[in-house]
């Protein structure tokens, strides 16, 4: 994928330097849109492999969204080489959705997709909707993810935070998120400096983070909670799953296979 964004770039690049500034200000749509359409095959490439078992549901995800924020950098990148800005309603809603990965990524890593899935569902506009990246697998996924924020699921880990925040003050205006990255880079760091190669050091440090009060009283509070949801909505837990937000545990399959059964029973 890098290599076609960089190829395309080049090739922008050259055309400015072969022609000038103001000569190539008609050829950046095309150079946009030579962009959207390998943007557009790449997608097309990543719904097939999803529907054949190829790639996970976790993946074809963080691949979505990482193609939103290359979209948007490449085009913001090509209108602004050429000295000037070009924004329609599809672009402000590009950069805006770069400008949330941004924020879900506190260290540059470890993205947090929920909180982008929730963005997208309260606020991104139909705008995006003319990405040449909009198929009818990606149409599929926006429809399960707006179904599963208005039932709150999005929301499980905020509710959860919100709680440990009442009862512990201490906790009060600091992000969840920002924590558990702040202390895994800091964990990262300490092993790397006892000679652990990389695999290793990062398997330590998740392991040591996961067992860090707030963040182990974090992830059972969260556990409960999402059983909770489950039981509460068996149908939409089963959208969760095929979208690689959760896997289920044994009891909340449970819950997942009667609810299909009921469903089937009772169309």
């Amino acid at each position: 994928m890098k290599q076609t964004r960089w190829r395309v770039a080049v090739a922008f690049g050259l055309m400015i330097a072969a022609f000038g500034v103001a000569a190539c200000a008609a050829g950046a749509e095309q150079v946009v849109q030579a962009h959207e359409s390998l943007s557009a095959q790449q997608q097309a490439l990543d719904d097939a492999a999803l529907s054949s078992g190829k790639m996970t549901a976790f993946d074809w995800r963080t691949r979505y969204h990482e193609r939103l924020k290359v979209d948007a950098a490449f085009d913001s990148g090509v209108y602004m080489g050429e000295g000037g800005s070009h924004e329609t309603p599809r672009e402000r809603a590009l950069l805006a959705v770069g400008t949330v990965i941004a924020n879900a990524s506190p260290n540059g890593q470890n993205t947090n997709w929920n909180a982008v899935d929730r963005w997208m569902q309260d606020e991104l506009t139909p705008d995006i909707g003319t990405s040449a990246a909009s198929t009818a697998t990606v149409a599929q996924y926006l429809k399960a993810s707006t179904e599963l924020g208005a039932a709150g699921y999005f929301n499980l880990s905020a509710t959860v935070w919100a709680k440990q925040q009442t009862a512990n003050p201490k906790l009060v205006g600091q992000d969840f998120n920002k924590i558990i990255q702040d202390d895994t880079v800091q964990a990262l760091a300490y092993f790397k400096s006892k000679g652990v190669g990389d695999e290793r050091a990062k398997k330590l440090a998740t392991n040591y983070v996961a067992h860090l009060p707030t963040i182990a009283a974090h992830s059972y509070m969260l556990t409960v909670a999402r059983r909770q949801w489950v039981a509460a909505n068996p149908q939409l837990a089963q959208v969760t799953s095929k979208w690689g937000y959760l896997q289920p545990t044994a009891q909340e399959q449970i819950l997942i296979d009667e609810a299909n059964a009921a469903a089937a029973h009772n169309p």
